[in-house]
């Protein structure tokens, strides 16, 4: 997927970092008891990460008002349960890497898919 065909995603919206990296946050998504977050990322207009997370349909937050590190390992569960459910395992795959993890560093938790190039 390139860029330009992101763009005509209903209700996506970028997020320039200036260093040739675009993000394409995507709208939210109701999946398995969950809300489905994702962000394309792109480099000079090619799509290189998506990052995905499975957020508490409950707790109506997509800010970080309402954060505790309980709720961001509960995400990494549940995106993993989602994951795998459709079939993917983190690790290696022929055309990405996926990782899946919670990263004290940025307070997140969730799936990254890395493509090979």
């Amino acid at each position: 997927m390139e860029e330009k065909q992101a763009v005509l995603l209903c209700g996506s919206t970028e997020e320039e970092m200036g260093n040739g990296f675009v993000w394409r946050h995507l709208p939210q998504a109701p999946v398995e008891g969950g809300l489905l977050a994702a962000g394309l990322c792109f480099y000079q207009g090619d799509l290189v990460t998506v990052s995905l997370r499975v957020g508490d349909a409950g707790s109506g937050s997509v800010g970080w008002e309402n954060w505790t590190e309980a709720e961001e390992r509960e995400c990494v569960r549940r995106t993993g349960k989602w994951l795998r459910g459709l079939g993917y395992k983190p690790g290696n795959h022929r055309w990405c890497e996926i990782s899946l993890g919670y990263d004290p560093g940025s307070g997140s938790g969730g799936a990254v898919v890395r493509f090979h190039q």
